[in-house]
């Protein structure tokens, strides 16, 4: 509410007063007589102190007033306030406070931000302009400022007014810049700044740019002159002076650097009527994630009638209501990602690190191929021309709205999108970001029908192809490792034969492709010929070092790239209870770390029972020895740490996605990969 400063003097019996009196009120530190109430500052100051109790391991807070000079609620005498603080960080801390039936967040940037014990005691600084510092059981609030005093304990009650309703993301880091973005409900200019520290006293890059309908009043803007390898706060204000979240991101190191150690969180999945985005809200909690590389699926096309948990659905987790229809439109697919973006758990992980994306088929639509990368011969499985129109047009319109929402550099034709990129992280290593969906990718094979080993049907297009055996080659000698970040499973992946499609004479020897039970023909075994020419590659030009990061198949995987051949598959006819004698044929390329869906369901959606699952799990192995790891059932994420010396992935399952106020998650699995070996190593769980 505006401040009516005689009013408030009045009110505050300090019209007329002495100067220690209005000293008190505005900090001015004057001695003199005190000015008459017409020429009273502008800039007002005021200040509240009193009790702080903080309980469960700093998640709650609880203010009590004991003494202050605000004027109506925000921060009366004797008035109790109890915040659920959402992520508490050495830099930063987030607020949650509920609004109607939305979360939003309020963000504190620590100052300075030196690295300090994580604990809530320092100082403080929130976007509306209050200051709060914390300190052994005591607080203290001020705010100075001019016209209208923010509404609610430290502004809470104006955050859903404010006009950066989609938070600030940062992606697609190079060693000098970083793409920034944000959006506004209105078309208007925009003041963009970067800083190194939290209170933007010193901007090392700064501009304005003019937001627009036509890309849905997203703004995406590229800040340049950055110093390589370090950390950077950004920001966004609009002419009325009203601030956006503070945002944090890395710069990549200079691709000469010897870089010692960098960590990343590995994402993919996250159906929103499916659960609660618990796995984001706890990787932004960890203070050593440098980055965040987000394998696809970031959305989902389906009503939550189709695709989602009737439980969750039922505690209001769904859809705009405009918007729960399965999207097709332009403004379809804008207002899904808009309601994902006002996620608090999504929120806080974009203003925490910088993504590097690639898209899975959902941002378009289920089981998505495009053979010729332009439309022509392409669909989907979840597409029906008949009534959702031109598969082309729905694809040109998904990409359109993914170049619009996410902060990744601009994709120049969304009707043959090219989306592969990479990154170097000094000579630590190249992350390869490929598209195994819409660029140039063949309809997945039907295994009883036809042949897999077509060579013909390919997985990546030739211009990708070429480029990543580029890539790769070109890294040799210069990066230890090389990682490509893609969608779906490399690793073969095989059951028993089924014996009703088999011929009546099983040859001896080596098991013919029409043999082996290829279990996932969405993935790289649909398209063996492919993996093969990569392979091929990886072998001839004696490239070590190869990590491939997986996401789309919302399970936890650790396994080493080679070939399993069954050898004796007639013992299957005649005993189908016997052990299949399976060996690994041909060198091992690498290894693939497979993460786990944020919040989509795996095999317990089919496989309900707990014994059943573990059953598959052990079965899996037997017919795939170079599987080390799986779990079918949970829901998480892996935090991926490379050195010189080893690359080490950490798979963390969540204790429950369907219940928001549970955010317990326990380490599954850790495995590692020496430097100049192929072979996975379990590390201990400590």
């Amino acid at each position: 509410m505006p401040i009516n400063r005689r009013a408030f003097l009045s009110r505050m019996g300090l019209a007329g007063a002495g100067v220690a009196t209005l000293a008190a009120c505005n900090d001015s530190g004057s001695s003199g007589a005190a000015p008459a109430t017409e020429n009273v500052p502008d800039v007002l100051t005021y200040r509240a102190t009193g009790r702080l109790q903080v309980s469960d391991a700093g998640r709650n807070l609880s203010f009590t007033v004991e003494d202050s000079n605000f004027p109506g609620d925000t921060a009366p005498l004797d008035a109790q306030f109890d915040i659920a603080v959402h992520g508490l960080m050495v830099d930063s801390m987030f607020w949650r406070h509920r609004v109607g039936e939305r979360d939003y967040l309020m963000q504190w940037l620590r100052v300075p931000a030196e690295k300090a014990a994580l604990t809530v005691d320092g100082q403080w600084l929130n976007s509306f302009g209050f200051q709060l510092t914390l300190s052994d059981g005591a607080f203290a609030l001020s705010w100075s400022g001019q016209g209208a005093l923010p509404n609610g304990f430290a502004g809470q009650d104006d955050l859903s007014e404010q006009p950066f309703q989609q938070g600030v993301a940062a992606g697609d880091p190079g060693a000098n810049s970083l793409i920034l973005w944000t959006r506004l409900a209105s078309a208007q200019q925009v003041d963009w700044e970067v800083a190194r520290t939290p209170d933007f006293a010193q901007l090392v890059a700064a501009g304005k740019t003019v937001v627009r309908s036509e890309a849905d009043y997203t703004v995406k803007v590229v800040a340049t002159g950055l110093e390589p390898d370090q950390t950077y706060y950004y920001r966004f204000q609009t002419a009325s002076g009203a601030y956006s979240l503070v945002g944090r991101a890395r710069t990549l190191p200079e691709a000469s650097a010897q870089v010692e150690g960098l960590t990343f969180a590995v994402v993919s999945c996250a159906s929103y009527p499916h659960g609660y985005f618990i796995g984001y809200r706890n990787i932004a909690r960890r203070d050593e994630i440098d980055f965040v590389i987000h394998l696809g699926d970031y959305i989902y096309e389906y009503t939550e009638a189709q695709y989602g948990n009737d439980a969750v659905v039922a505690q209001g987790r769904t859809y705009a209501s405009d918007n729960q229809v399965e999207i097709v439109t332009l403004q379809d697919y804008r207002a899904r990602y808009r309601r994902y973006r006002e996620d608090p758990d999504l929120q806080m992980l974009h203003a925490r690190f910088a993504f590097i994306t690639t898209w899975d088929d959902h941002e378009t639509t289920d089981n998505s191929f495009d053979p010729d990368g332009r439309g022509a011969g392409g669909g989907a499985v979840n597409h029906s021309p008949a009534t959702e129109g031109e598969w082309e047009i729905r694809k040109a319109t998904g990409v359109r709205v993914y170049n619009e929402w996410m902060p990744i550099a601009d994709i120049a034709d969304p009707f043959d999108p090219q989306i592969h990129r990479s990154f170097v992280f000094g000579r630590l290593l190249e992350l390869m970001m490929l598209d195994t969906r819409i660029g140039g990718r063949h309809q997945q094979p039907d295994i009883v029908h036809e042949d897999y080993h077509d060579a013909n049907r390919r997985l990546l297009s030739p211009l990708q192809e070429a480029w990543l055996l580029e890539r790769l080659g070109k890294a040799k000698g210069t990066r230890t490792w090389k990682v490509l970040g893609q969608q779906v499973m490399m690793a073969p992946f095989q059951g028993p034969p089924l014996l009703a499609e088999q011929p009546s004479s099983p040859p001896s020897g080596p098991v013919s492709p029409e043999w082996v039970n290829v279990l996932n023909t969405d993935g790289w075994d649909g398209y063996a010929a492919s993996r093969q020419t990569l392979w091929d590659a990886i072998e001839n030009l004696q490239i070590d070092n190869v990590v491939v990061l997986t996401g789309d198949i919302h399970t936890s995987w650790a396994m080493e790239l080679q070939q399993p051949v069954l050898v004796n598959a007639a013992v299957l006819n005649t005993n189908p209870g016997i052990e299949p004698l399976v060996e690994l044929q041909g060198p091992t390329y690498g290894v693939e770390f497979v993460t786990p869906s944020i919040t989509s369901p795996g095999l317990e959606a089919v496989v309900p029972f707990e014994t059943g699952i573990t059953a598959l799990e052990e079965t899996l192995k037997l017919y795939n020895p170079h599987i080390h790891y799986s779990n079918l059932s949970e829901r998480g994420y892996v935090v991926l740490e490379v050195t010189p010396t080893h690359c080490r992935a950490s798979w963390y399952h969540l204790r429950d996605v369907t219940d928001s106020e549970n955010d317990g998650e326990v380490l599954a699995a850790r495995y590692r990969v020496r430097n100049g070996e192929n072979s996975l190593q379990a590390d201990p769980l400590s």
